[in-house]
């Protein structure tokens, strides 16, 4: 029993140093805290420990609602591709970490020990773990690039990294874990991407913690205060578009946009300028990078992709932005998405 809370003990505090998830051991739950937007979310799940599962997963572990995680000493990669599979969790001595729990995700791959070596189980290596790149800052805008255009899957690597601006070995790393995900399948030369709408949701959990943040270029008010004055805005020329609510608005008719969010490729100045956005810490108008692949004209409407206006409404967590995000999928991503 002792080693069992040794192990347990080396397992978490690696995994809390590797990901700097809040994760401890209580009354025989794992129990992560994780900071989601401005959320703090809370999630505890019941632990199971096994010492051996070299031969296949242990007699009586089922899927659970929250999920179970198996925590073990070691568990080979055949068996690890069987849990995840079954939507299962698990942490091994290894650094392996597997969650899929919304709106926590959790996947660390350690490379596999040499066969030449022994592996001591009651010690943590210290070996830096992968990440799962599909769901980083970078991962998330070819994702978000991949879903808005279908075509784009059927691109070589170097055709995506040229359409999205991101690095070729970023481009190759995000596919590759689409692929050990089951997100993403490969028929010779041809890709094809698999449960859309699970992918979609693992977007839009990891947006307000990974990416969105990193497009905040400043918050601003405007000099004219007549209601609904950037609805005669005019953007053209300014490589700009509304995304969130003003684009929800010019898209449903339905929201009252309060706060706008303004995406803009390249220099903000113009926009700023033409626009008359004063800087304000405490302003309506949030101004963004443009993180999807820039379009040769920008559409008449001025909105952005449908799924970023979708992700922004859903990361402010306001329910009547949450049922707009409801009748945008409805009405325009379902025969994308599914």
């Amino acid at each position: 029993m002792n080693n069992e809370i040794t192990i347990r003990h080396q397992i978490l505090a690696a995994l809390k140093e590797r990901t700097g998830l809040d994760i401890l051991y209580d009354a025989g739950n794992i129990v992560i805290n994780q900071v989601v937007g401005q959320t703090q979310m809370t999630g505890a799940f019941p632990a199971r420990f096994v010492r051996n599962v070299k031969d296949g997963i242990p007699p009586g572990l089922q899927v659970t609602n929250p999920p179970t995680i198996l925590v073990a000493p070691e568990i080979p990669a055949p068996v690890r591709a069987d849990l995840r599979r079954q939507k299962i969790g698990y942490l091994d001595g290894l650094g392996n970490a597997y969650l899929d729990a919304p709106p926590i995700f959790l996947m660390v791959e350690m490379q596999e020990a040499a066969k030449t070596k022994k592996t001591r189980t009651d010690k943590i290596p210290v070996t830096r773990p992968g990440t799962i790149r599909a769901f980083n800052e970078a991962g998330l805008q070819l994702l978000f690039a991949l879903l808005d255009e279908p075509g784009l899957v059927k691109l070589t690597y170097r055709e995506l990294a040229q359409k999205t601006g991101l690095a070729l070995g970023t481009v190759h790393n995000a596919i590759a874990d689409l692929k050990e995900l089951k997100y993403l399948r490969t028929r010779g030369k041809t890709k094809i991407l698999l449960d859309k709408r699970g992918l979609l949701d693992k977007c839009i959990n990891n947006f307000p913690d990974q990416l969105r943040p990193r497009l905040h270029l400043g918050t601003y008010r405007p000099a004219q205060t007549a209601p609904g004055w950037w609805k005669a805005a005019d953007l053209m020329g300014l490589d700009a578009c509304w995304g969130g609510e003003p684009g929800a608005e010019l898209l449903t008719h339905y929201l009252q946009a309060e706060r706008l969010t303004l995406y803009v490729f390249g220099d903000t100045t113009p926009a700023l300028q033409r626009l008359r956005l004063i800087p304000d810490p405490k302003g309506t108008v949030e101004v963004m990078r443009a993180f999807w692949p820039k379009p040769e004209q920008m559409p008449d409407n001025h909105c952005a992709p449908l799924l970023v206006i979708y992700a922004d409404l859903l990361a402010t967590r306001d329910g009547r932005n949450k049922e707009t995000a409801q009748r945008i999928y409805d009405d325009y991503l379902l025969p994308i998405i599914e």
